[in-house]
């Protein structure tokens, strides 16, 4: 499990004192409405703030699944198509941000190089998660957001992708 002690409860970010707090309310709400759109999410029971800014930030929800879904999960969203990764999988937000990179490039290689990406997820759009049509702009917008965070954001966070 996550520790939620590094974390900020939504509820909390207003008064936080953050730089970008309201843009990271907005994003708060963004990462409740993504999980609830999906109907094997049943109630949001918490969701924290785990790291990041206002176009690409990281946070960890507790949810009341319906049937065998996970009750914990990552969730990255901003200025990006929205995804959320299993809780499992990483110890903290910047491995779950290092591996959501990392699968976007790699649809990004499998769209260029004309392989199937039946087993990747399709990417939404940020605002009303729609599919997003995979057109060269769209891979090179995932492309180059994906760059941004490999090559500048995370390199923020040395300590935590050991």
């Amino acid at each position: 499990m996550a520790d939620l002690a590094r974390m900020l409860e939504d509820t909390h970010l207003a008064a936080s004192g953050l730089e970008d707090s309201a843009d990271l309310e907005l994003l708060a709400q963004t990462a409740r409405k993504y999980l609830q759109h999906f109907r094997w999410c049943g109630p949001v029971q918490r969701l924290y703030f785990e790291r990041g800014f206002k176009h690409c930030s990281v946070f960890y929800a507790v949810i009341t699944p319906k049937g065998n879904a996970d009750s914990e999960l990552w969730l990255i969203v901003g200025d990006m198509p929205p995804l959320y990764m299993e809780s499992q999988a990483y110890a903290n937000g910047a491995l779950a941000l290092r591996g959501y990179a990392n699968l976007w490039l790699a649809w990004v290689r499998a769209v260029r190089e004309g392989k199937s990406i039946a087993d990747f997820p399709h990417p939404v759009d940020a605002g009303n998660f729609e599919p997003l049509p995979i057109t060269v702009e769209v891979v090179s917008m995932i492309e180059s957001r994906m760059k941004f965070i490999k090559d500048k954001l995370l390199l923020t966070w040395p300590e935590d992708l050991r």
